[in-house]
C-alpha cells in the first residue's frame, strides 16, 4: 500500500528547516541579528553627536575681553596720536580701579559711585594716594569681544569729560580694572597725578577744559579752584585764573562742563585768564499771579450766596365766605315760597281731616 505525501513532504527538513538547520533555532538566529541591527541603527547618531560635541565646543569662540593693561596701552597709544606723552602705571590706581570695577559689576550698572558713597577722590585718599587732579571713566558694555583701543574711542568716552581723562596735561598716572557680570564687562579708568608733581609734560593739541596762555599752548601749573560765594540775587560769577580748567571749575561748583558752556554760550571748552564765567544764574523772582476781583452777588443780606434760607411756613386764613348774587337770591326765594306752600297745604290738610273725624253736631 502506498501512502500519498504531499510536495512539501518529500523536501528534507521542510520548508521552515531549507537552510538544514533546525527551524527553531534558525528563528532564533534571525531575530537576535535584527535585533543587533536595530541596537546599531539606533546608536550609531548618538555616537555621532558624542563625538561632534567637543568638537563644536572647541570651535565656538570663548569671549576675549581686553584686559586692564591692555586699556593702558590703547590710552597711552591715543595719546601719543595728540602729541601727549603716556601716562604712567600706577599700583594704587589699579587697586583702586580694579575695585571699582567689581563693585560694579555686583551692582550690574556702571556709577562712579564706591561702596559707602565714596567718589573717586575719596577711593584714591582711603588708599594712601595724595592727589592734586583726579579723573575717572566708567563703561558697562555688552560686547565681549571688544578691544582696549574699540574701548577709548567709543561713542560714550567721546565728550569732553572723558576725553580729559584719557588727554589731559595735568594727569600723570593711571590706572584701570575690569570686572564681568554675566553676559557684561565693566571697565574703570583712573587717571590722577600725585601732589607736587607739575604733570605730564609735551603739548601739542589743547586738551579738553584747559586755560589758554594766549600763545596756543595749555598751562600746566595746578591751581586749586576756590569757588565764590552767591551774589545777593543768588547769581554766582567766577574769574578764571591761569592753571584752572573748565572742568576743575565745573568740580569746585559741583557742575558739569555742559552746563557752563550752556550758560557761558561757550563754542569750544578753551577758556582764558581773567575771563569771566557764570557759574549760576540770578534766582528766578516769583511774580506776583494777578489777582481776580470777585463781584459781590447782588443781595440785601451779606453772604446770602452761600446761604440757604428756608422760606416761611403759610399761617392758615379763614377762608371768606362767598357774597350771594342776584341769581342765587331768586333761587334761594323761590325755596322758602315752596316751602311755605307745602307747610300751608299741610297744616290745611291736617284741618280738614280733623272736620272729618269730630264732625259739628
Amino acid at each position: 500500500m502506498t501512502t500519498s505525501k504531499h510536495f512539501y513532504d518529500l523536501l528534507p527538513n521542510r520548508w521552515d528547516n531549507f537552510s538544514g538547520l533546525p527551524g527553531r533555532k534558525y528563528n532564533f538566529c534571525m531575530k537576535t541579528k535584527l535585533r543587533l541591527v536595530l541596537l546599531v541603527l539606533i546608536l550609531a547618531p548618538l555616537l555621532d553627536l558624542a563625538r561632534a560635541a567637543p568638537a563644536r565646543a572647541e570651535s565656538s569662540p570663548k569671549p576675549r575681553l581686553a584686559t586692564a593693561y591692555e586699556l593702558i596701552d590703547a590710552v597711552n597709544r591715543y595719546r601719543g596720536q595728540n602729541g601727549l606723552p603716556p601716562y604712567s602705571v600706577s599700583s594704587i590706581l589699579m587697586g583702586t580701579a580694579q575695585a571699582q570695577a567689581e563693585y560694579m559689576a555686583s551692582l550690574g550698572t556702571w556709577t562712579h559711585t564706591g561702596p559707602g558713597g565714596t567718589s573717586p577722590k575719596d577711593r584714591l585718599t582711603a588708599a594712601g594716594y595724595q592727589w592734586a587732579f583726579v579723573s575717572e571713566n566708567v563703561m558697562q558694555t555688552g560686547n565681549l569681544q571688544a578691544t582696549g583701543w574699540d574701548l577709548v574711542t567709543h561713542k560714550e568716552w567721546a565728550d569732553s569729560d572723558h576725553q580729559y581723562t584719557m588727554l589731559s596735561t595735568h594727569l600723570c598716572e593711571v590706572g584701570a580694572g575690569v570686572a564681568v557680570n554675566g553676559a557684561l564687562a565693566y571697565y574703570v579708568l583712573d587717571a590722577a597725578c600725585p601732589s607736587g608733581s607739575s604733570g605730564s609734560t609735551g603739548v601739542s593739541t589743547p586738551v579738553p577744559g584747559a586755560t589758554s596762555s594766549g600763545s596756543g599752548g595749555v598751562v600746566p601749573t595746578l591751581v586749586t579752584v576756590i569757588p565764590n560765594t552767591p551774589k545777593p540775587d543768588g547769581s554766582i560769577s567766577h574769574l578764571v585764573r591761569p592753571g584752572e580748567t573748565l572742568w576743575s571749575i565745573a568740580i569746585a561748583y559741583k557742575t558739569t562742563i555742559a552746563e557752563l558752556k550752556s550758560i557761558n554760550n561757550l563754542p569750544t571748552d578753551e577758556i582764558f585768564p581773567n575771563q569771566t564765567l557764570l557759574i549760576a544764574r540770578p534766582a528766578n523772582t516769583q511774580t506776583p499771579a494777578p489777582t481776580s476781583t470777585i463781584t459781590p452777588y447782588p443781595t440785601a443780606t451779606p453772604f446770602v450766596f452761600w446761604t440757604v434760607t428756608s422760606p416761611p411756613e403759610p399761617t392758615a386764613s379763614p377762608e371768606p365766605t362767598a357774597p350771594v348774587t342776584g341769581g342765587s337770591g331768586i333761587l334761594v326765594t323761590g325755596i322758602i315760597i315752596i316751602a311755605a306752600l307745602v307747610t300751608a297745604g299741610a297744616v290745611t290738610a291736617a284741618g280738614a281731616r280733623k272736620s272729618r273725624d269730630n264732625p259739628r253736631l
